[in-house]
Parts: structure tokens; C-alpha cells; sequence
């Protein structure tokens, strides 16, 4: 695809705007919806053609406030091309990590909303398993609501034993072995789930947390034996949790995720003082109202 090009009689190419090892993303403008979106264009051979495209008709009816929505799936002689909406805002690998830079509370807004979109992901019929969970993959939007983009590499339950690209800091043990089988032209015997998933969203929030770049080929330092972290015990035993090397010790999915980061924002110190003001103004109005009842007694009395 080149500038101006004019795809499917509908979407005009604006400019390319990445490239990587599965293939080319452009900018471009739908003509009918009149607004940005994003085309994503990339090789496959004769074999994968009906696997993508099924993925990509699955994909197109998800819809959630944290996906982007995906409009079309179009086949060509190079490949096929996924156009779906243009999303404004910095990916997390712009952000400073670390406690100084990153607080508790902005890190479990962001969690939470990962939990809430995985639960949403890994609770679809069929079940969807996102499988490329990095910080560039994470769009934070003007509003401060996060995105999670990027699912040409996305695999459905059934055929999880398919690899086409994944990021080795950040993920799954279980997924790096797989694609090391796969590209020695093995067939492996098991399958990935959505706990990969979870170990990705848990190499994400260590990298915020630390600035150190998690790996897939050794167990992490746990971050309760890197000493005062900066972060609430609550926080670092559920990103802990997350990176737990075996899969089935880690929560078995988004939402079994959801429900550890629920729980972990009600004892938050934010929580608690909010808590804590609440009653303090319902006490308030309990002294208030009590007052307003004597005086109105005593008036009656006299």
C-alpha cells in the first residue's frame, strides 16, 4: 500500500506509521465514516488465509470501551489487511516508570481496566486470548482510560497451539517454549490459555513498577524480595501472582484477575480516606439532622 492509495473503495492510506515482524501498520481515512483509522496489513500464506480471517470475523463483533473496534478484514494477493479504529494517545512505554514517577493509585486504575477487558477477552464465546500484552500495545487515552491494541497476533481457544509473533520480555514462559517448537518445526502438545494473558499483564505492571525489563526465559526476582518497592504488599503480591512461573498457580484468567484487583483498591489508603470522609460527612448529617429534631422538640415543648 502507498500514499493516496484508495483500498477496497473506501479507506484512503494516509501514511505509514510502523513496521514490525508481523507486518505494516498505515494511517488512513474512512471515506464513508469520514474518520481516522488504522489499517494493518500482513503476510500470510494459503494455509493461515481461512484461520485469519475466521480470528478477524470474531474480532470484528467484539466490543468493549477498552478495544479498539475493528471495522473490516480484506484479503489481497500479499496478504490481508485489518482495518479497525485509529486511537489517539501514548502507548505505556512512554511513561517514566518506577514509584516516583508512577503512583499506586494511577497503576491500579490501569490494572483494573486490563482486568476488566481480559475478563471481557478470555469470557467471549469462543474465547479470545490477546497473546502480545506489552507496554506499546497499551494506548492511554486523552481521558486516561486505557486501549489495548494489536490483535493481529491474537489466537482463539481452539487453535492456541499457533504462534506468530510475540515480544520475549514480556511473555509467557509457556509461550516463548511453544514458539521455540514451533520454529524448530516441532508440534507441540499443549496449549496456550488465558493464563498467558496474565503473565503478560504481570510483566507489564512489573516493568511500571520497577523499570526493569522482565524475561520469559528465567524466573523474576519477585518484587516482595526486592525489599520496600515503594508499593502496597496488596499490589505486589497480585503482580507477583501474575508472574508465577507454573501457569497454574497465576490467576486462571482476567476475571479471577479482576476480582484480586477489586479487592486490592478496596484496601487501598485512597480507598480507606475516601471511606473514611464518607462517614465522617454521614456522621456529620446524623449530628445535623439530631440537632434540627431537638430544636424542633424543644419549640414544640415550649
Amino acid at each position: 500500500m502507498r500514499e493516496n492509495d484508495v483500498i477496497a473503495g473506501n479507506y484512503k492510506i494516509i501514511k505509514e506509521i510502523g513496521r514490525g515482524g508481523t507486518g505494516t501498520v498505515f494511517l488512513g481515512y474512512h471515506l464513508h465514516l469520514q474518520k481516522y483509522v488504522v489499517l494493518k496489513e500482513m503476510p500470510v500464506t494459503m494455509g493461515d488465509e481461512r484461520l485469519i480471517r475466521t480470528e478477524a470475523d470474531i474480532l470484528k463483533n467484539l466490543h468493549h470501551e477498552y478495544l479498539p473496534q475493528v471495522y473490516d478484514f480484506l484479503l489481497t494477493d500479499t496478504g490481508v489487511i485489518t482495518v479497525l479504529d485509529y486511537v489517539e494517545g501514548n502507548d505505556l512505554s512512554s511513561y517514566m516508570c518506577g514509584p516516583q514517577n508512577l503512583s499506586e493509585e494511577q497503576l491500579l486504575t490501569w490494572l483494573t481496566q486490563m482486568a476488566e477487558v481480559l475478563s471481557y477477552l478470555h469470557g467471549n464465546d469462543p474465547q479470545v486470548v490477546h497473546s502480545d500484552i506489552k507496554p506499546g500495545n497499551v494506548i492511554v487515552r486523552p481521558n486516561g482510560d486505557i486501549c489495548l491494541i494489536d490483535f493481529n497476533i491474537s489466537l482463539l481457544a481452539d487453535q492456541l497451539t499457533r504462534v506468530i509473533g510475540f515480544s520475549a520480555q514480556f511473555a509467557s514462559p509457556e509461550q516463548y517454549y511453544l514458539a521455540q517448537k514451533v520454529s524448530q518445526g516441532d508440534t507441540p502438545q499443549f496449549a496456550l490459555d488465558p493464563s498467558t494473558d496474565i503473565y503478560s499483564t504481570g510483566a507489564l505492571l512489573y516493568y511500571l513498577m520497577t523499570g526493569i525489563y522482565p524475561t520469559c526465559v528465567m524466573p523474576n526476582t519477585p518484587l516482595s524480595e526486592m525489599g520496600d518497592t515503594g508499593y502496597s504488599s496488596s499490589l505486589v503480591n497480585i503482580v507477583d501472582k501474575c508472574l508465577q512461573w507454573d501457569r497454574s498457580k497465576r490467576y486462571r484468567d482476567g476475571s479471577e484477575l479482576l476480582d484480586a484487583v477489586t479487592h486490592c483498591r478496596k484496601q487501598s489508603d485512597s480507598y480507606k480516606r475516601k471511606l473514611t470522609a464518607g462517614l465522617v460527612l454521614l456522621l456529620l448529617a446524623a449530628v445535623l439532622i439530631g440537632a434540627g429534631a431537638y430544636g424542633f422538640t424543644r419549640r414544640r415543648e415550649n
